[in-house]
């Protein structure tokens, strides 16, 4: 989540040294007027330094209840308002600025990415209990934790022994055979939907040559 976050800001960024300036330097960024601007997708959340609140299943463990799920859309929707402004900030005199003013420009939309983040983690924590912050700390550490141990280095810093380094491999070895049983349950219960004709049919044109999925009426190539 925290990479899905981090690329909306990215995009924000992005927005704004898109287009070419009118004025002086061609290649000086600008706000772009009238663009489009980014709706996450349903009632997905965007919630800095809390970024597990957007699914469901953690909201249920943490006992949200409908107002504050109703406050922390709102919080969400302020949030994405302030980022995408932090990326539409005037560029068009790009071209006549000194390297210093360039680069408190771009320290200011820094700063507004900043404090649109301070904020919004504020507001968060005045929408959640004590106890419901404790919980969520302890999810997000886990989600992290155990990405982390993939990387050589956190296992050498952390400083596991032989004994724990086999059986965290010995654990990922269970995990992989878990998701494959589970892949091929899958696809067997998939076929099991089909009766003995749609199945031979499916079956005869799968040992066709591929000619790519029907697209509109055509086929793509």
């Amino acid at each position: 989540m925290r990479a899905f976050i981090g690329a909306i800001v990215a995009g924000a960024a992005l927005a704004a040294f898109a287009a070419v300036g009118a004025e002086g330097d061609p290649a000086a960024p600008r706000a772009i007027e009238g663009q489009p601007r980014f709706q996450p997708p349903g009632q997905y959340l965007m919630l800095p330094a809390y970024s597990a609140l957007a699914q469901e299943s953690v909201q249920k463990q943490i006992e949200l209840v409908h107002e504050q799920k109703e406050k922390l859309r709102e919080i969400s929707r302020k949030y994405l308002e302030e980022i995408q402004g932090a990326g539409r900030l005037d560029w068009s005199k790009w071209g006549e600025m000194s390297q210093e003013e360039r680069k408190a420009k771009i320290e200011e939309m820094q700063k507004r990415y900043s404090d649109a983040q301070a904020a919004a983690k504020k507001a968060i924590e005045e929408v959640l209990l004590p106890h419901q912050i404790d919980r969520l700390k302890q999810i997000e550490f886990r989600t992290r934790a155990s990405g982390m141990l993939y990387a050589p280095n956190v296992i050498e810093q952390i400083g596991l022994t032989e004994e724990q380094k086999n059986r965290l491999k010995q654990l990922r070895e269970e995990q992989q055979k878990k998701m494959a049983a589970l892949m091929e349950e899958t696809m067997e219960k998939t076929l099991d939907l089909l009766n003995d004709e749609q199945r031979k049919k499916l079956e005869e044109l799968s040992n066709r040559p591929w000619q790519g999925f029907q697209w509109g009426g055509g086929q793509r190539p």
